[in-house]
């Protein structure tokens, strides 16, 4: 199985990085997020839905990491990995390479 650190940096060479969105279309081309270049590097297409919650839930399932929390590496608190992927790509906008590192660095 691969990690998710490692489908963000494959999904994140095929498509430039979007914010407030998994997935956004640009002038009829694909953005994705960190979890939107996952989901590419995972499934190996992009997701034909785009809102609510559902790509982030199949890529946290699909990795094995379903409930999974994590130390916030810029805010002193434990939050569920979801949203501290989210909250780093779009509030703090982190490059997703970025992401992939501090993934990595916490062994996912």
């Amino acid at each position: 199985m691969r990690t998710l650190s490692a489908l963000i940096r494959i999904g994140s060479t095929l498509y430039p990085q979007a914010r407030g969105s998994y997935i956004k279309w640009v002038s009829g081309e694909p953005y994705v997020d960190a979890f939107g270049a996952a989901w590419v590097a995972l499934f190996g297409q992009l997701p034909k839905h785009t809102m609510g919650e559902a790509i982030p839930k199949d890529v946290i399932h699909g990795v094995g990491l379903s409930n999974f929390y994590v130390q916030h590496p810029m805010k002193d608190e434990c939050r569920p990995l979801m949203y501290v992927i989210v909250n780093l790509n779009d509030y703090y906008r982190w490059p997703r390479e970025k992401i992939a590192d501090w993934l990595e660095s916490e062994g996912l």
